[in-house]
Parts: C-alpha cells; structure tokens; sequence
C-alpha cells in the first residue's frame, strides 16, 4: 500500500493537537489543584481546552487542506461537528447530572461514604472547545506547511 506523504502528515496533525491540548489541559489541573496528577495529564477528559476537539479540527482541517474539498474533508468535517456537539451537548449534560446526584448522595445519605461519586469532569464549556478548535487548526496549517 503506497501512503503519501500527506496522509501521514494529516495524522502528525491529528496526534500533535491532542497532545498539546492534553498537556495543556492537564497543566492547567495540575497547578489549580496544586497537586501533579499524572492520570489527569494523560487521560483526563472535560475541562480547558478540548482535546477531542483539537483532535477532529486537525483531522477536518488538514485533510481539507490537502485534499481539498473532497467527499473525504466533508465526511471529516461532519465528524468534527458531531464531536463538537456531543461535547458541548450531551457530555456537558452528563456532566450536569454527575455533579447534581453526587450532591443528592451527600445531603440525602450523609452517614453512607460513597467509595466512588460519579466522575463531574466530562463535557465542556463552548470556549473550551472553541480553544480546541483554534489548537487543531494551528496544528492543521502547521503541518500543511511544514510537509
């Protein structure tokens, strides 16, 4: 199989604006808790700015950078507006309800120690995903320019 130099360009964008977002992300967790968090640096989702975000902005940007408009960049771009949607929609909402039955179990079941509240760090805000947008598109012309 012959794979162009662009393809792999397109994944160098994909994978270097998700690394910069979660660093960023887990940076910016790390010196408000005042604590280093090395799960959080790594995997932590929700929170500034979106990794999953910067990921499928690159991969829309770059693969309509050199492709052009093709049925490939709009299938990427759909891809990039589904992401950002459930993102900001339904994952914020998870978020909402995580944040809201962890304090349901603490003003109704004081005595009970819940060994694990639900995860509240989920969705996100829309400029935490509009940063995510802005890193996947440096990273995008980055690479168009640089490959």
């Amino acid at each position: 199989m012959n794979t162009s130099n662009s393809e792999y360009m397109i994944a160098i964008s994909c994978v270097t604006a998700w690394c910069i977002a979660q660093l960023t992300k887990g940076v910016l967790f790390c010196r408000a808790q005042q604590r280093i968090n090395l799960q959080y640096l790594i995997f932590g989702q929700g929170g500034m700015p979106s990794s999953h975000s910067a990921f499928v902005s690159a991969l829309a940007f770059s693969t309509f950078f050199y492709q052009g408009l093709s049925t490939t960049s709009i299938i990427a771009f759909a891809l990039m507006l589904i992401t950002l949607r459930d993102a900001m929609g339904v994952r914020l909402a998870a978020n909402d309800h995580a944040k809201a039955i962890n304090q349901l179990n603490k003003t109704c079941f004081p005595s009970k120690n819940f060994s694990s509240p639900l995860c509240e760090l989920i969705g996100h805000q829309p400029k935490e995903v509009a940063i995510g947008v802005m890193i996947g598109l440096i990273c995008a012309a980055g690479a168009s320019l640089w490959g």
